[in-house]
């Protein structure tokens, strides 16, 4: 074996045979295999330092809870501004500690309404000169300036009534309907409408609003089906109060049928109900009808065969003369082999297939106005 390989290991066996006699060996072979890729490291030192490296991992930072302190103000309100004429514009500031607390929450109160206009006021109102006790708070007993508690919760009221539309709307018309509503600061206050007690189906073209107080409902378009009486009903611990207004739609046709151009339509109508004068028409005299050619027998006539009578008849302008068929004094039967005929003078009778009851007497009569005529066959 020049090179050997691992699917060389095997048991080898080997035998001499003579005709003196014979003799065997045996041998066991077993081949390592070596390594495809050489991934030991030739410096186990080395490989170690940088083992330690990668894994050195930093210490951990251990962090103090801070301690909780009350609030308090480090620089507070200035004193009284004493009188501001109307329209000047004033400003508020302080300072208060601490400042890493993340659960501090600030409000501004006037006299003891909260006070939720922004502390730049552009344009101070009348109402507005008054105290401003500023209040912080935090997960502590909540210190206020002046001693002022938290105000009693108070039920809803509307300010300003539902108002919009008043006039009947026609389909597709926008329409918007707001009022106003207190308390503005009540976290808990719900607002709810209503269509005739029911609760307001809301879809993609009818919008709600309620934003400090503000409370609006907007149409995109109403349908004749949103007609009805709209609440607005203010819900929270303290009660309920609610407000309305009607709102009436109405349908619009689906086919217009009214004129555009009313004497147009006059002069067409004049047109069409005209009534046309004619000539009268002169009287017409005719002979009273009269067989030129009477009815012949059919006498060798068998079972399916089919039979014409005919005969001829005079005059042929009558516009009065009509011609019957009978069968024995009987109306002539109806059925789809029995075909009568009238061309000019010549008046036919077709029987497509006899039976044996088809026979009889056969009469064809014509009448008009001015007499009658008959002629008969067997």
């Amino acid at each position: 074996m020049l090179r050997i390989r691992v699917d060389d290991s095997s048991w080898e066996h080997s035998e001499a045979i003579s005709q003196f006699g014979e003799a065997a060996t045996s041998c066991t072979v077993k081949c390592a295999p070596t390594k495809s890729l050489q991934l030991d490291t030739q410096h186990e030192a080395s490989w170690n330092r940088v083992q330690e490296i990668e894994n050195r991992k930093p210490p951990e930072r251990i962090y103090e809870e801070p301690e909780k302190m009350a609030p308090r103000f480090v620089v507070p309100l200035p004193g009284a501004l004493g009188e501001v004429p109307e329209g000047t514009p004033i400003h508020f500031e302080c300072q208060v500690e601490p400042t890493n607390d993340n659960q501090l929450t600030v409000q501004w109160y006037g006299t003891t309404t909260a006070f939720l206009w922004p502390m730049d006021i552009v344009s101070a109102p009348p109402t507005i000169l008054a105290t401003f006790p500023w209040t912080s708070c935090t997960l502590l007993p909540r210190i206020p300036e002046n001693g002022h508690e938290d105000l009693p919760l108070e039920p809803p009221v509307f300010t300003q009534q539902l108002s919009g539309p008043t006039e009947v709307l026609k389909e597709g018309q926008s329409v918007h309907m707001d009022c106003v509503v207190q308390p503005i600061n009540d976290p808990n206050l719900k607002i709810e409408w209503f269509c005739d007690e029911r609760p307001l189906m809301f879809g993609s073209r009818i919008r709600t609003i309620h934003d400090f107080g503000y409370v609006g409902l907007e149409f995109l378009h109403v349908h004749p089906e949103d007609t009805g009486t709209y609440i607005c009903r203010a819900t929270n611990a303290a009660g309920t109060a609610e407000t309305r207004l009607k709102l009436e739609c109405r349908p619009r046709r689906n086919i217009y049928l009214d004129t555009q151009h009313e004497s147009s339509w006059a002069k067409i109508q004049e047109m069409e109900n005209r009534e046309e004068i004619r000539p009268p028409t002169p009287e017409m005299s005719f002979p009273p009808p009269t067989f030129t050619e009477q009815l012949k027998n059919v006498d060798d006539a068998i079972e399916a065969d089919a039979v014409r009578l005919d005969c001829r008849l005079v005059p042929v302008n009558d516009p009065t003369l009509k011609v019957y068929w009978t069968v024995n004094g009987n109306p002539l039967p109806e059925a789809s082999r029995f075909m009568p005929a009238r061309n000019f003078d010549y008046v036919s009778l077709d029987i497509l297939g006899l039976y044996p009851e088809d026979s009889g007497v056969y009469t064809c009569k014509a009448i008009s106005q001015f007499g009658e005529a008959a002629t008969s066959c067997t």
